[in-house]
């Protein structure tokens, strides 16, 4: 399912709840109960099927229940967070890859998680050596130990597409 079709489907549902609360609002006393619930089951189960975002699992594509793309922030971002910070995931990924995977291309573009913008990855050769030296040299083997999970997992148009993404968001606690 793409952004357009998820965000109609939910335009429908939240549509379909006003009229129903319309409706109950309009119903005479002995039709209101009967309506208003009949309007929270159908609310529940639209609120239900809208989580699962209508059937269509992002992690069905991983084979499982681990949703790997969000595994690849939360883990690495959350775990590394004093080295990385916020804007250094891509580019420690990019230079991890290098160390673990050195045969598989990099893909061509990643978000600059400083600016938000889609740059191309040769251009962030500078910012990937100021984040690498962030790392001991035994912090910076769990990374890229950690990494090569997500490398040999995803491959390279998992990676590629990964690191367009926006971050990762940790509290900072």
């Amino acid at each position: 399912m793409d952004f357009v079709t998820e965000t109609w489907l939910h335009a429908a549902a939240s549509g379909a709840g006003a009229a129903l609360l319309l409706a109950a609002a309009a119903a005479g006393a002995a039709g209101r109960l009967r309506l208003e619930r009949g309007l929270c089951v159908a609310l529940a189960v639209l609120g239900v099927a809208a989580f699962l975002n209508f059937g269509d699992l992002h992690h069905q594509s991983d084979r499982g229940f681990v949703h790997r793309w969000e595994h690849f922030h939360y883990h690495l971002g959350s775990k590394y967070f004093p080295e990385l910070g916020y804007d250094g995931l891509y580019v420690a990924s990019l230079a991890a890859q290098h160390s673990s995977h050195p045969q598989l291309p990099v893909g061509r573009r990643l978000r600059d998680l400083r600016t938000n913008r889609s740059i191309r990855a040769g251009d962030a050769s500078e910012h990937r050596r100021e984040v690498r030296s962030r790392f001991s040299p035994e912090r910076w083997r769990s990374f890229v130990a950690d990494h090569a999970r997500f490398v040999e997992a995803g491959g390279e148009r998992f990676l590629t597409a990964v690191r367009r993404d926006h971050g990762d968001n940790p509290s900072p606690t």
